[in-house]
């Protein structure tokens, strides 16, 4: 499983990278969820930042896991959880 945690603005984003009661709640979850990654968006276009089981960064993917479909941005859910877990070497499948 994965969880992303999403600030709602960019001022928050800082804190919650900055707060260890966040990172500890979140890993909290996700070791009550077991097998879950947890991943804290810091609105960096290039990296995702893994918090649970392990701090670490790493490039996203590259494959497209993205498509315009009517003027609308939809992303492939399943592509993007597979390729996150195997990039922090959590696969699941």
């Amino acid at each position: 499983m994965l969880l992303e945690v999403t600030a709602a603005t960019s001022n928050m984003s800082r804190l919650f990278e900055k707060s260890k009661s966040i990172h500890k709640l979140c890993s909290d979850i996700a070791e009550e969820a077991e097998n879950t990654s947890v991943f804290l968006d810091k609105e960096n276009q290039l990296y995702w930042w893994q918090i649970f089981p392990e701090s670490k960064k790493f490039i996203k993917p590259d494959q497209n896991l993205f498509s315009n479909y009517q003027k609308t941005l939809i992303i492939n859910v399943d592509a993007y959880i597979m390729e996150a877990e195997r990039l922090a070497g959590n696969e699941l499948c």
